[in-house]
């Protein structure tokens, strides 16, 4: 079964890098004609599918985006994944909220508005984090709740490099957030923050928090 796995993986990623790498704008009847006329993948297949796309993100910066949201679109990827955070257990859904972003994928926002108030903080969190990648009206919303109840090194992490993805789109004032909250954790990564991207127009309201 691994060898059978591997083997498919290989098979995949040389198609898609082929697609994906190619000068020619390819149509979804282009690729169904890579794919030999296939329709159908199965739930294996879409996991499997999923991480070999994400594995090629990873070695190398896709420039090509029209190529590769036709792969995305061929493959309905949007579509599984939205169901398997609907419709998925724990698990799953702490699963398909990482694949989202790692996948760039644009879902509907009231998927995710249905997990940012879920009881298991896990869950909660990570929908939140999706939500300030996703989200095209209020994406920072939750960061006038103080986020969340806790604001952990992790989540400091995971968020700057969300940030750092959507960084092309917009990026907000973060002083506006450092006196609102109480969370000293939350206040500190915020300042870090106003550093990192350099909003010099903050630097006179900083420099009032050390006296």
């Amino acid at each position: 079964m691994a060898i059978q796995k591997k083997t498919l993986n290989l098979i995949y990623l040389q198609k898609i890098k082929e697609i994906v790498y190619s000068p020619k704008e390819y149509t979804l009847e282009d690729i169904k004609l890579v794919f030999e006329n296939k329709n159908e993948f199965k739930k294996s297949h879409k996991l499997l599918i999923t991480e070999t796309i994400i594995e090629l993100i990873d070695e190398d910066e896709v420039s090509d985006l029209h190529n590769f949201n036709e792969i995305l679109y061929f493959f309905d990827l949007k579509s599984f994944w939205e169901e398997r955070l609907l419709k998925g257990d724990l698990k799953t859904k702490l699963e398909g909220l990482s694949q989202i972003i790692k996948l760039r994928l644009t879902i509907s926002e009231s998927v995710i508005i249905s997990l940012v108030y879920d009881k298991n903080e896990a869950l909660r969190k990570k929908a939140r984090k999706a939500y300030i990648y996703l989200s095209k009206h209020d994406p920072f919303r939750f960061f006038n709740e103080d986020f969340d109840s806790e604001f952990t090194e992790w989540d400091k992490i995971q968020i700057h490099e969300i940030l750092l993805k959507r960084s092309k789109e917009f990026i907000p004032n973060f002083a506006q957030w450092i006196t609102r909250t109480e969370n000293i954790d939350l206040k500190c990564f915020f300042i870090y923050e106003t550093s990192f991207y350099k909003q010099q127009d903050n630097l006179p309201f900083l420099l009032t928090l050390l006296t």
